[in-house]
């Protein structure tokens, strides 16, 4: 449990999320985003928005309902939507975009 609270632990949980995720344990990949993933500060930490956008769009790929967490997660990246600095943030916050159906916002 020492890897779980530093801060680099977010993309750590990612890690072991997808490691459920190849095992098809769908509520424990949900669970872990809930937990450790899904930040509810506005401001957000870049790192987890990019983990948490990764790992969304697996699950969107292979089906599973994700509820709302696209639209919590779009409302944190929309701020930065004009903010093209980093190709690799762009891709992850159009994901965020995408899913969510923030059309307007991804033009």
């Amino acid at each position: 449990q020492d890897w779980a609270y530093g801060n680099f632990a977010n993309h750590l949980w990612w890690h072991l999320s997808l490691y459920h995720l190849d095992l098809a344990q769908n509520d424990q990949v949900l669970d872990i985003y809930d937990r450790c993933l899904r930040s509810t500060d506005s401001s957000g930490d870049r790192y987890e928005e990019l983990d948490a956008a990764a790992l969304l769009w697996r699950l969107e790929l292979l089906g599973v309902d994700v509820g709302d967490r696209w639209k919590t997660l779009a409302d944190k990246w929309e701020p930065s939507a004009t903010d093209t600095l980093y190709a690799f943030n762009d891709v992850h916050a159009m994901m965020t975009f995408v899913a969510d159906g923030r059309w307007e916002v991804a033009e």
